[in-house]
């Protein structure tokens, strides 16, 4: 298991390591001027000029500034006479002195631009190995298609297996050459693919778009491609490729799924709209029409409340508010009246859905016409009967008698009582 160290503890590892070695830089200046003094005499600042050097190599401006000062007092300490003292008066000392400080400093400040121009060298060849790997292990995956095109001559220079999975061709092909991508594209993506191009040499990078690969076999492959330019070339291309296969295939299914809905709800005898959550008509079919008085091209996006200001105020609204309020379906007849356009009677229901509410109605002034004159039928008949004119009675045919008006029960010499008693039959043995 890993522990990892904190970072103050591998800045003060970092911070002790370049001291020790600007310290140990100076220390071997020292000891090898000692050693060489007859020979380097009398310029004995000149391998300290290599320990600055050294010191701001390796720990930048900073240290190689503490290394001139450490430098100038060894050299004053231990190297200019009297030896061990700091005491000098000497106007040369003093020039060779400022000298050196001087130089020394110079040769900081350049030491210090190449560290920081080696570090800087070195943070991008790392990032670029990391993005090398990165791009390799995104091709080696398969996860998309990904190609190396030369535009010029149109080679597929190199491919991974997703992509040669994609078209059907295989690694013999591609290092046979046969691949080239102007040749499996289909020629009514050719110009399209043109653009592309112009695109990538403007500005180097093509925007994702939709086209075609014709495959070996002969069929054809959906793929969304985008690519863009490598290097200063202007011909080398990296294509990145996703199969559109499964999505052309779940959008060609969901078209067919709806062309089938739209078919039901155009044959189906009930009439149906659809409302978004603004009450804008977003859909009627051909029975709508009909009984809306209005073509679909004339309601579509427009409000609900604005294309049938009958319904304003009523039960309708409050109905349809409530059902999408509080998400749950409703089932309510109305009757729109008015004497000098229509007399007409709904039977709805509303279901409420993600965008709105669906609404089924039906057309049932017929049904109610036919319900009324029943109605007024059975009440001319209950007039008759309560008329006493003829002795009238109802059965039914277990033989009982259910209802009976006081003239029949005069001729028969019962009663109500008896009758609801369940004393009275038509049948065998019975009054009749």
């Amino acid at each position: 298991m890993m522990v990892k160290v904190p970072e103050k503890i591998l800045m003060m590892r970092s911070w002790l390591l370049n001291y020790s070695v600007m310290i140990l830089a100076v220390i071997a200046a020292l000891l090898l001027t000692r050693l060489l003094v007859p020979v380097f005499d009398p310029s004995v600042f000149t391998l300290f000029y290599a320990a600055v050097a050294i010191s701001a190599w390796y720990g930048g401006m900073g240290l190689g500034v503490v290394a001139i000062a450490l430098s100038i007092t060894t050299v004053v300490y231990f190297l200019i006479e009297p030896v061990y003292s700091f005491d000098f008066l000497s106007l040369n000392v003093l020039v060779r002195l400022t000298t050196f400080s001087l130089v020394s400093f110079l040769i900081t400040a350049l030491s210090s631009e190449l560290r920081t121009a080696r570090l800087s060298a070195e943070t991008s060849l790392k990032l670029l190995q990391n993005s090398e790997m990165r791009f390799s292990r995104l091709a080696e995956s398969n996860i998309i298609g990904v190609i190396l095109t030369e535009i010029k001559n149109g080679s597929i220079i190199e491919a991974n297996d997703a992509f040669l999975k994609m078209v059907g061709y295989t690694r013999e092909d591609l290092s046979a050459n046969q691949m080239k991508w102007r040749q499996i594209t289909p020629p009514e993506y050719l110009q399209l693919s043109e653009y592309s191009v112009e695109e990538l040499r403007t500005t180097g990078v093509c925007k994702p778009f939709e086209k075609e690969y014709i495959c070996k076999d002969g069929d054809r492959i959906p793929v969304l491609l985008g690519s863009v330019l490598v290097g200063d070339t202007q011909e080398t291309v990296i294509g990145f490729v996703v199969d559109l296969s499964e999505r052309k295939q779940a959008e060609a299914a969901l078209q067919q799924a709806n062309e089938r809905n739209t078919r039901t709800l155009e044959n189906m005898s009930d009439a149906f709209i659809t409302l978004d959550r603004d009450w804008r008509i977003i859909y009627q079919n051909a029975e709508a029409e009909r009984i809306n008085g209005k073509l679909r091209t004339e309601v579509i996006g427009k409000s609900h409340w604005e294309e049938w200001p009958a319904s304003v105020g009523t039960n309708v609204e409050r109905q349809y508010r409530r059902a999408m309020a509080e998400q749950i379906p409703v089932h309510f007849q109305h009757h729109y009246y008015y004497p000098s356009k229509y007399d007409l009677w709904l039977e709805i229901h509303v279901y409420p859905c993600e965008d709105g509410l669906n609404i089924f109605f039906r057309d049932i002034s017929d049904r109610k016409l036919a319900e009324k004159a029943v109605q007024a039928s059975d009440e001319r008949l209950r007039s008759f009967v309560k008329a006493n004119i003829v002795g009238i009675l109802f059965g039914d045919v277990n033989g009982s008698i259910t209802e009976a008006n006081d003239e029949f029960l005069r001729i028969v010499g019962y009663t109500q009582e008896d009758i609801q008693a369940g004393r009275l039959c038509w049948g065998s043995n019975a009054i009749l």
